[in-house]
């Protein structure tokens, strides 16, 4: 993948996932799936280079987002317990 290419899914990822929260992944995977069986090859490339962005990102208004919606509380990245 060139960079311009990366740069471009990130930016997208990042405002999808201020957006709509880390849900947005599966929607995108979800997508992905539909444009292929639909004969949108390219278009499901696309879907995936953005869904696999968005999971490369540390979104961490995206797990607010998730938090406050379904009440739940987003785990600490750094409590990890260790054995």
């Amino acid at each position: 993948m060139q960079k311009l290419d990366r740069t471009f899914h990130e930016r997208v990822a990042l405002d999808l996932l201020a957006r709509d929260g880390i849900g947005v992944v599966w929607k995108l995977h979800l997508d992905a799936a539909n444009a292929y069986r639909g004969g949108f090859q390219r278009g499901a490339q696309i879907l995936i280079e953005t869904a696999d962005a968005a999971e490369r990102i540390d979104p961490p208004r995206g797990e607010n987002r998730a938090s406050e919606e379904y009440g739940m509380s987003a785990p600490s990245r750094c409590s990890a317990r260790r054995s």
